[in-house]
């Protein structure tokens, strides 16, 4: 629970969230909606890490978990008119570098209907992130969604690679 709640602020969750274990996934049910976001977890040498963040209004499209990342991120996400989507990259031990606003796209995502919701209420928001990634290296892209006052609501996190 002490590494999911210490992740979570790192994200920009308000310590006031609430905070549900299952086993090695810890749900955030952020205060201001009830976007559930689960932190997965996994125990190594008696240590906890996260190893990922999933949520129901937000999929990543491109990068794909363990991949590179070139200079565009692909999300598809819940198109609420009050969020905002953000893309923050962390490389090996660095700080997290400043978030790049994801941008909806002129044309609506035409996929099957998804457990988010129905097509209409789908939106594919893209935006560009630096990483040139070296031997060896490896990070996190994190994408946020963000009320109005910068609060996060939802997140996702998956692991990248060299």
């Amino acid at each position: 629970m002490a590494a999911a709640r210490a992740f979570g602020v790192l994200m920009g969750f308000e310590r006031k969230d609430q905070y549900l274990a299952s086993g090695d996934v810890v749900g955030v049910v952020a205060s201001a909606r009830t976007f559930g976001s689960y932190i997965h977890l996994r125990k190594s040498d008696g240590a906890w890490y996260v190893v990922s963040v999933t949520s129901p209004i937000i999929n990543t499209i491109s990068p794909g978990a363990n991949s590179q990342v070139g200079s565009r991120i692909v999300v598809k996400a819940l198109a609420l008119s009050s969020a905002q989507y953000l893309a923050i990259m962390q490389v090996n031990d660095s700080k997290l570098t400043p978030g790049t606003a994801l941008t909806k796209g002129a044309h609506h995502y035409s996929g099957p209907a998804t457990s988010i919701g129905a097509n209409a209420k789908v939106g594919v928001y893209s935006g560009k992130i630096a990483f040139s990634p070296r031997r060896h290296q490896w990070g996190y892209l994190l994408v946020l969604a963000t009320n109005t006052g910068g609060v996060v609501e939802a997140a996702q996190s998956i692991r990248i690679s060299n």
